[in-house]
């Protein structure tokens, strides 16, 4: 295989023709003395190319990786003092009291996400659903090229920041792109001039796809945890990359014994744990405002400072497990096994359960007024129920329930939207959705409960005697007789993948018809 020379070579064979110096000539017929033809023994040097080895890169053992000091790649020198920083930082006790303002984007068509936009009007588009938190007022702006999911989605954030940010002290009022009513116009105005112009005649679509954007949006998320470690290598650790884990963050990665840079590339948190050092929480700051001018961003990028336990709705909607999220699922459900989970019984303490008392709930004046409306896929989103039908319920659908009463000689409205426990999640928004109109109709004063099946509070099942629960859905509420919807709800189960077009006629009613045999002898 190593080049080197072959003696004893003969490059003569009987297919080669020796050419050497001295080479005698022969003619035909002539006779060859031996001695006048002599072998000739040469070397040849023979050139072979060296066979490399492959050479395996063996992995480097941690103890002697590079290890890499994020503070420093950033140009954060601890001995000097803080640069002045220009940008936008958000307190959201600031924006409680009005003092800020935040404009909030709903992203997506499908795939729903909240972000914080630029506060200016150029950011409101016709095909997207926009909220202006002003503190007192919250206004929840839906264009006229929307869909109930976003519209939904919306009102279920705006919820939140009513009752969970403000205590239930401030406002929703909710216009849309084409708003007609005189009353809701005011409001529509009020709105445009906070993002500083009157009311357009025209607004744009956005470009691009948003559920794409949306899919970005959550590999784009990174986390930092920044700690005040002796070693200049710990004092900022990334915990999540987008890129890497394809997923949102997990609220377990937050320790409250420090602080946290969540970089949403167009959003910046940071996160202060309740038992960080107060070291950790000035170099977080220090850390999210060198991110804000490190990495190319929108200018309007703002630095909202997040203290533990005191976390806003748009932080939580950043991570995947936040308590208290969205209600309504829009995202896939988790299929459990057949093998039931082994559970260990703990003991009971039978005195201690004998002095809990159940909570009491607030009672209201009876004698009061039962209006129910079904959800449905009309262009007013809802129909009338029955009253002969009042405390029939079906577990494939979704109703509101309005009781009004009389107290202190004012009428006084209680509002209900109960969801079914197989109600899709469309009609479930709508509930929501369509009870918040209701409120506003009634003068906003109403009280809003929502109720899920089979955790009916005390109040709401007195309404009714009895209450009953239908397995299914009421796809004909024009039944006189209530055993029959019973019935055919059950059937609905069997038949609720076909169509109204298959139809037969039963008791003179037009009733789905099965779409296979199996079905057929069911039936």
């Amino acid at each position: 295989k190593n080049p080197g020379i072959f003696k004893g070579f003969s490059p003569f064979k009987k297919s080669q023709k020796p050419q050497v110096e001295n080479q005698v000539e022969v003619k035909p017929g002539e006779k060859v003395e031996e001695d006048e033809y002599e072998e000739i023994q040469v070397e040849v040097e023979v050139e072979v190319e060296e066979e490399v080895e492959e050479i395996v890169e063996e992995p480097v053992p941690k103890n002697k990786r590079r290890k890499i000091d994020l503070i420093q790649d950033l140009g954060i020198d601890l001995n000097s003092e803080e640069l002045p920083f220009d940008g936008t930082i958000i307190d959201p006790n600031l924006v409680k009291s009005g003092q800020q303002k935040i404009l909030i984007k709903i992203l997506g068509k499908r795939i729903l996400r909240c972000v914080q936009v630029e506060f200016s009007s150029q950011s409101i588009t016709s095909d997207g659903v926009f909220i202006l938190d002003a503190g007192s007022i919250i206004y929840q702006w839906q264009g006229s090229k929307s869909n109930r999911m976003q519209k939904a989605f919306a009102l279920d954030i705006s919820s939140r920041i009513r009752f969970k940010e403000r205590n239930g002290l401030a406002n929703i009022f909710i216009v849309d792109e084409n708003e007609k009513e005189p009353e809701k116009l005011k409001y529509l105005s009020a709105m445009w001039k906070l993002l500083g112009r009157d009311v357009p005649t025209e607004i744009p679509k956005s470009e691009g796809d948003e559920d794409e954007f949306s899919r970005k949006l959550d590999l784009q998320t990174k986390i930092y945890k920044i700690h005040n470690s002796k070693s200049r290598f710990r004092r900022m650790v990334p915990v999540h990359d987008g890129e890497v884990i394809k997923a949102r963050p997990s609220k377990d990665l937050l320790h409250q014994k420090y602080s946290y840079v969540v970089d949403c590339k167009d959003e910046l948190f940071v996160w202060i744990g309740k038992k960080s050092s107060l070291e950790s929480r000035k170099l977080a700051m220090r850390v999210a405002k060198r991110l804000r001018l490190y990495i190319p961003r929108p200018s309007w990028t703002a630095i909202t400072r997040i203290v533990e336990n005191s976390e806003t709705v748009l932080f939580k909607e950043k991570f995947c497990d936040y308590p208290n999220l969205l209600p309504i699922s829009v995202g896939k459900q988790e299929i459990k096994g057949n093998v039931a989970a082994k559970f260990q019984q703990k003991e009971i303490d039978v005195a201690a359960l004998q002095k809990v008392q159940a909570p009491r709930e607030k009672k209201y004046n009876e004698g009061g007024t039962i209006t129910i409306w079904r959800i449905n896929d009309s262009s007013d989103g809802k129909a009338g129920f029955p009253p002969k039908f009042h405390g029939h319920f079906f577990s494939q659908d979704s109703f509101i329930v309005q009781y009004s009463f009389e107290e202190n000689n004012k009428t006084k409205h209680l509002l209900y939207f109960w969801q079914g426990r197989d109600s899709s999640i469309l009609e479930k928004g709508t509930a929501a959705y369509l009870t918040v109109d209701l409120d506003q109709a009634l003068g906003g004063d109403a009280l809003q409960v929502r109720v899920t099946q089979h955790k009916e509070p005390q109040h709401f099942l007195s309404l009714f005697s009895p209450m009953v629960i239908h397995q299914g859905w009421n796809f004909h509420p024009n039944f006189t007789d209530i055993s029959l919807v019973r019935i055919l709800s059950l059937f609905s189960i069997l038949l609720k993948k076909t169509t109204r077009q298959n139809t037969f006629s039963i008791f003179g009613k037009d009733v789905i018809a099965a779409s296979s045999r199996k079905e057929q002898l069911l039936i």
